[in-house]
Formats: C-alpha cells, structure tokens, sequence
C-alpha cells in the first residue's frame, strides 16, 4: 500500500512538471519591424537586428559637424561604450536641438545622465533594468521611452525584438506620431 502511494504522489508530481512545463515553455511569436527603411546614426558599435530595411551609418563624437550631420538620419543610437562619454555636458545641446530620437544601448543610469548637465554617466549610483533608453526632445518639452527585453531575459532572440520595438518608435517619430 506504500508503494502504491509513493508511484500514485510520484506520478501527480510528474503530471505537474509536465502541464507547468508546456504552459511556460511555448514560443512567443515576436512581431518584426515591418515598416519604411530607415536611416540611423550610431556612435559604436552596430547591433544584430533581423531587419533588413534598416541602414546604420557610424558616427563619431570627435566630428565638429556632428550636429549638422544629424539631420539626415531617422534616430541616432548611442552603443554602451559611449555612454560615458554621450553623458559630457556639451552634447546636451545636441539632444535638445536636433529634433531626432536618440537611443541609449544598455544604459543602466535611464535617461538622467543625458538631459542633466551637472551629472555624468558614471555619477549615477542607481541602475534601472532596462536595456535602450530613448529620449527627443521637443522644445522644451522631453518624450522618452524604455524598452526591456521579454521577461528581463537578455537572449539574442529578445534583444532582435527590442530592437523592432524600437524601430516601430522611429517610424512614429517619422511620422509625427509619438508613444510614449
């Protein structure tokens, strides 16, 4: 009768597993950017995107006609070995005036280093999980956005999907559609 019990509590367990298992373990299907090419500045390295509508053009922080440069891109993202230099106090102008969504590559410090003169990027003590920051102002007035990957999960498969989330953010800007 013990035994029967022990295989009978084995058994329920096993079922368990199985339903918990095939309920969490499915594949979520990610939507693509699907939209216009777009035309993106980038100051580091280019990420891996399953896009192929989507043009990166390297840009340097060095070059003295960066602001004018902008101009003829969609966005401009900013990899995370610059951040602590896109932090430096004479790029804010640079964000407030171009008019162009700039997006900050695995930024943990948000978007604060960025708009905040007095504070550079490795002043900031706490982190936020997200893994892009997005910020464009307009006038006065600052949009920014945040993007995670599925679950906090940093897997190749879930940082292709930020990066189509993304790209659905630059066409709005585009557009003149802003989310938020």
């Amino acid at each position: 009768m013990r035994k029967t019990r022990i295989i009978l509590i084995a058994m329920v367990i096993i079922l368990i597993m199985a339903i918990t298992y095939n309920t969490y373990s499915k594949d979520i299907e990610f939507e693509n950017y699907n939209g216009v090419n777009l035309k993106i500045g980038i100051f580091g390295s280019t990420p891996k995107i399953k896009e192929n509508q989507i043009e990166f053009i390297s840009l340097d922080f060095d070059n003295e006609d960066i602001e004018t440069e902008i101009k003829q891109y969609d966005a401009v993202f900013i990899s995370e070995e610059n951040l602590a230099k896109a932090s430096n106090s004479q790029y804010l102008n640079l964000y407030k005036n171009s008019r162009k969504p700039f997006f900050f590559i695995k930024s943990t410090k948000s978007y604060m280093p960025f708009i905040i003169e007095e504070i550079g990027y490795n002043d900031i003590d706490w982190e936020d999980n997200n893994y892009i920051t997005g910020i464009l102002f307009e006038g006065k007035a600052l949009r920014y956005w945040k993007y995670s990957p599925y679950n906090d999960i940093e897997n190749s498969r879930n940082i292709e999907e930020v990066y189509s989330r993304v790209f659905n953010t630059i066409e709005e800007c585009k557009n003149g559609v802003y989310v938020q």
